[in-house]
């Protein structure tokens, strides 16, 4: 039993005071700072590894001395000193490289604070939200999942609103309507419509193309009160309304949201991706090309940020070898949504690997993809191979669609006639 030891250990530690008074004073360093800390800190359920620093500090200096003063008694050689120095160095440099190892990946960080707390909601919601920034969208919606679990099971109210409303706003970034509508509306029936409530209904509004009333939700939100640690929430939510007003073509207004978005939170990903969208729409490719650098350092597995990026090499004088590595990693996690399929259909074409695009824009129809989207696609991919003869068929069956947008189809009528 760890109790068992601890308490053992501060035994030993009084007892042995006049033997081992280092070792002594670093073991009694060690749990009354620790004791401290737990006092000042109370209320914070998860032990900060910085809690440590300072217990640590007396511990490591008692050993030390200790051994030092071991070595000084009982080794008579001539370097016992500098070989205890040296076996010390190679100790805590070990330890530093091993723990900075598990520090350096978030997933790996996340799981090894589970394995030290048991089931607690807050690492299960940071492994989530780390599984989502990674591409692995099952694993983040396991992770979710179980931190509702737990948080339903020990009534841990503010943890259940924290892990429904990630969950959520997963389930609409990857367009599952019917998984989000319900969760949306259980936070607002449990908590009685908070602004993570409006928040999420803003955002399948703006799914939904009803731009105007996901603004009139997203400001609702705004009105709240937000902590200095909920700062970066109010940046998304302003990079949010940066989408919508996008999506109404208000681009000045859009660019002013997504701005003030990165003034509170320089490293919120997807405003500089929003930006990027608008200067592509503009055609300032090199800025949008900056931008996105931007989002990808922040946000490096986004598979909509590694599209764009790909589509704008594309559109960039067709340099599809450059959009390649990025294509591919956008395909990597699979995500569930055909965009990235798409730019890697044309990409396969333009390099001549028809039977590769085949299977790539049958997994973009699979993920919803129109058909005129296929074939515009194609056609692209074909041009860019000089296949004029495939292009054109493309073309041609594209405009015998009903549901092919007119600016598409000009574009389609245009194409055909500069062919013949």
């Amino acid at each position: 039993d760890c109790r068992i030891f601890v308490l053992s250990l501060i035994i030993f530690s009084v007892i042995k005071i006049k033997k081992y008074p280092f070792l002594s004073f670093g073991i009694l360093w060690y749990f009354i700072s620790t004791s401290l800390e737990s006092f000042i800190a109370v209320g914070l359920d998860l032990y900060f590894e910085h809690r440590n620093y300072m217990p640590l500090t007396g511990l490591c200096f008692g050993i030390i001395a200790q051994l030092i003063l071991f070595s000084w008694k009982r080794l008579e050689f001539r370097n016992a000193k500098l070989l205890v120095f040296l076996i010390i160095l190679i100790f805590f440099g070990g330890m530093t490289f091993q723990r900075n190892f598990i520090w350096n990946d978030k997933i790996v960080f996340w799981k090894d604070v589970l394995e030290k707390t048991g089931d607690n909601p807050r690492p299960l919601i940071a492994l989530g939200n780390s599984s989502y920034a990674h591409g692995y969208f099952a694993d983040a919606e396991k992770y979710y999942k179980e931190a509702v679990k737990i948080c339903s099971d020990k009534k841990y109210s503010g943890f259940l609103l924290n892990a429904l409303y990630h969950l959520d706003f997963m389930y609409i970034s990857l367009e599952k309507q019917e998984q989000a509508v319900k969760i949306k509306d259980l936070i607002g029936k449990l908590y009685k419509y908070p602004k993570e409530y409006y928040v999420l209904n803003g955002m399948l509004l703006n799914l939904n193309r009803d731009y105007n009333n996901a603004i009139e939700n997203y400001n609702f939100a705004l009105s709240s009160t937000f902590s200095p640690y909920e700062l970066a929430d109010k940046a998304t939510i302003l990079s949010l309304i940066g989408e919508s007003y996008r999506g109404l073509g208000q681009y000045l207004k859009a660019y002013n949201y997504y701005q003030a978005a990165v003034n509170i939170s320089p490293s919120l990903s997807a405003a500089y991706h929003g930006i990027a969208k608008l200067e592509i729409a503009q055609r300032k490719f090199d800025s949008a090309k900056d931008n996105l650098n931007k989002a990808l350092m922040f946000d490096p597995y986004n598979f909509m940020v590694l599209t764009d990026m790909a589509y704008l090499m594309l559109i960039q004088g067709n340099k599809y070898q450059d959009a390649l590595p990025y294509a591919k990693k956008a395909i990597e996690s699979n995500p569930p949504l055909y965009q990235p399929y798409l730019i890697m259909g044309i990409i396969q074409l333009a390099s001549g690997n028809e039977r590769e695009a085949q299977m790539v824009f049958a997994k973009a129809k699979e993920l919803k993809a129109r058909d005129y989207q296929i074939l515009f696609n194609m056609a692209w991919g074909y041009s860019i191979n000089r296949n004029i003869e495939k292009q054109n068929y493309c073309l041609k069956e594209l405009l015998k669609l009903k549901d092919v947008p007119d600016n598409i189809k000009n574009i389609a009528i245009k194409l055909l006639s500069q062919s013949h």
